[in-house]
């Protein structure tokens, strides 16, 4: 089966199907590796954007078995807590940007009050998910714009846990 149902360590389960679909990609000069397709399953999935997202942040995809399930669509949240990053919302900071070309401008600002470091930052649109970088520019985008007028719906600052 593709979903193991209660499994405590489904992150650490990989299935073929995952594999022959991964690809290795050039991301602002790094070779990272990505889906090449999504998978979509009965109650949940793994997709392109997300996995390029999570790749950024050095978690492949055969380290995690989906990045959304019907009842918890941003399951990518805890896969990226769980690999040591933390995931701040800073939408009320945002909220003058209405769309991801807005959200670019005001960036710099929001990055420039932060007292932790920022990596980046998790910018949603509807059925897409990016990086941005500290100065507003794009890091990940697998569907780029020219001119950004997409709607947003969330954003998240992400940061490295300190071990300690």
């Amino acid at each position: 089966a593709l979903w193991r149902s209660g499994c405590n360590v489904c992150h650490a389960y990989n299935d073929n199907r995952t594999e022959k679909r991964m690809k290795i990609t050039d991301i602002n000069g790094c070779e990272v590796t990505i889906l090449s397709e999504h998978i979509f399953r009965a109650k949940s999935a793994k997709t392109v954007c997300v996995s390029a997202c999570l790749a950024y942040f050095g978690i492949t995809p055969d380290m995690y078995t989906v990045t959304s399930t019907n009842k918890n669509v941003r399951a990518y949240h805890g896969i990226l807590r769980r690999y040591g990053f933390g995931v701040r919302s800073r939408k009320s900071a945002s909220s003058k940007a209405k769309s991801v070309g807005q959200l670019r401008k005001l960036i710099p600002t929001i990055a420039s009050k932060e007292t932790e470091n920022i990596l980046g930052y998790l910018v949603g649109v509807p059925s897409h998910l990016m990086v941005l970088g500290i100065d507003g520019a794009t890091v990940i985008d697998t569907d780029p714009r020219k001119r950004d007028a997409r709607k947003l719906v969330q954003v998240h600052a992400i940061v490295a846990k300190s071990r300690g």
